[in-house]
């Protein structure tokens, strides 16, 4: 099965350091991380360009940019991806069809720390059978 083609890069049939990867049961679609394009990308298996479905608008720490993301969750009741933003220090949720997240953990403005509110580059996010 092939996700995309293409070398590494930021066109819509690239990826570049692509870390977190999850599949949407229902659809078949698989979400993939894109760490170095700040952006989640949706693909369908075959070589068809994916659809940038989070972030893609440069790094940073607007409500509408990732930074470095890792590691993904999709969540089929909300129709949304719970991402580890490793550069961002915070986990984020991202419904899909939309362009901003909302914050779950961490800090909004990607201060990391040793506080118990605050995150160190966090790199994945797993939830429980009840999806906590």
């Amino acid at each position: 099965m092939c996700l995309f083609s293409g070398g590494a890069g930021n066109g819509l049939n690239q990826l570049d350091h692509p870390i977190g990867i999850v599949r949407d049961a229902d659809t078949g679609a698989f979400y993939v991380s894109d760490s170095n394009n700040h952006r989640v990308m949706k693909h369908f298996p075959g070589p068809a360009d994916g659809v940038v479905v989070a972030g893609g608008n440069g790094n940073g720490t607007a409500t509408n940019q990732l930074n470095f993301p890792a590691g993904i969750y999709f969540d089929s009741k909300s129709n949304s991806l719970v991402i580890a933003n490793r550069g961002g220090n915070n986990i984020v949720r991202w419904v899909i069809g939309t362009t901003t997240w909302t914050l779950l953990a961490g800090d909004r403005n990607g201060m990391s720390g040793s506080s118990s509110i605050l995150l160190n580059s966090p790199s994945t996010v797993t939830f429980d059978s009840m999806k906590n």
